[in-house]
């Protein structure tokens, strides 16, 4: 398993800030079960489905991986896949704070005049 530790070593790698939402988009990919941690198939599999086999070519990627947000289909997947995921473990719903945090970050580059 990676775990916090090791997905904030992931995310300087990349040169990302982990909230960024990219961050979401490759754990959307990865199909992650659980926020802030990658099982070994999860980021085999993850990065299998980029096309990519290094930090260095996934680090290439990132404008595409945030290009996706924009297209309305991948953008419905990866919100459902966020608020699925986003959940703390054997819980069946989100706390507000976490459900506003987490549509600030999925509509900071959309308009939606609710977020306010």
């Amino acid at each position: 398993m990676i775990m916090v530790e090791g997905i904030s070593q992931f995310c300087e790698d990349l040169q990302v800030d982990p909230q960024d939402i990219v961050m979401h988009v490759i754990s959307w990919h990865m199909k992650a079960s659980t926020m802030c941690e990658f099982s070994h198939q999860e980021f085999i599999g993850g990065l299998q489905s980029i096309g990519v086999d290094s930090v260095e070519k996934l680090h290439e990627k990132l404008p595409s991986l945030r290009a996706e947000l924009k297209d309305d289909q991948k953008f419905c997947e990866i919100y459902d896949f966020a608020f699925t995921w986003a959940k703390e473990k054997g819980q069946k719903s989100l706390s507000l704070e976490t459900a506003i945090g987490m549509w600030q970050l999925l509509f900071a580059e959309r308009r939606w005049p609710l977020i306010d």
